[in-house]
């Protein structure tokens, strides 16, 4: 995708797909719930942005979705970042959003509780230009997240 993106970032063919059947054939594993990013840069003025857009065939709202949905905004600062352009939209599609049977008690209690009045962000500490590869977890910050006690389980 970085190759594709030096190249001809105005193209619209920056996909990564997941969905490989060849390769479920091979392995036990589960078939992938976020399975396909597109990126696409468009200039504004002067101000080149990076849009990201996550399509997701399954997701659990209860353990993955806010966690999915903050991986891909970090693969795409991170993507930003080594191109020295601004993070843009990101656009989050999930075609079965979902809580299972044994989440209900959870879900209720989550229901019940006070909304935060907090409001995160996520930062990524490092320059503009930096390598996607130098790229270490610890350059990111949650800010202002502040969660509701107790935390379930």
């Amino acid at each position: 995708m970085l190759e594709q993106l030096e190249k001809n970032p105005w193209n619209r063919r920056n996909v990564i797909s997941l969905w490989d059947y060849e390769a479920f054939d091979e392995t036990d594993g589960l078939y992938p719930c976020a399975f396909q990013t597109m990126f696409d840069v468009r200039q504004v003025g002067d101000e080149i942005f990076l849009d990201a857009t996550l399509t997701q065939r399954s997701n659990d709202i209860l353990v993955a979705h806010h966690i999915n949905a903050m991986q891909y905004v970090a693969l795409q600062m991170m993507i930003a970042k080594h191109f020295g352009w601004k993070v843009g939209q990101f656009f989050y599609f999930v075609n079965n959003l979902h809580i299972y049977d044994n989440q209900f008690e959870q879900a209720a209690e989550l229901l019940s509780r006070k909304p935060s009045d907090c409001h995160p962000y996520l930062v990524l500490n490092v320059p503009d230009g930096t390598n996607f590869y130098d790229i270490k977890p610890e350059d990111f910050e949650l800010k202002d997240y502040t969660p509701v006690k107790p935390q379930l389980k």
